[in-house]
């Protein structure tokens, strides 16, 4: 601080990125992705059945039961994801995901 000043928000942001990858790792994430105002979680495929069966997946839909309007649950080429709406800001994401990690299973 006494040599260079508050961080900005853009340095913030970016040191946010690695609680975020390691949030997400936490829940079986395999790529997180912001863009436009949304979020894209990617998941295992199906040679990964196991995951599927597993609490950190049975978080995953307590919050897309939480907030079925900012929640899509898709599948493109055998891969699964989820798109969460208004998600503009790294912080915003880990906010999301911590939340999620909270959550009991379904």
């Amino acid at each position: 601080l006494d040599r260079f000043g508050r961080i900005p928000e853009q340095g913030e942001e970016l040191i946010r990125i690695v609680t975020l990858r390691r949030l997400a790792r936490r829940l079986g994430i395999e790529k997180v992705a912001l863009k436009q105002g949304l979020m894209y979680l990617y998941f295992v495929g199906d040679d990964n059945r196991a995951y599927y069966q597993s609490s950190a997946f049975g978080r995953i839909l307590a919050y897309l039961q939480r907030h079925p309007q900012r929640c899509q649950l898709r599948e493109r080429q055998g891969k699964r994801s989820i798109a969460v709406t208004d998600v503009t800001t790294v912080l915003q994401a880990v906010d999301i995901l911590t939340e999620v990690r909270s959550l009991d299973p379904a």
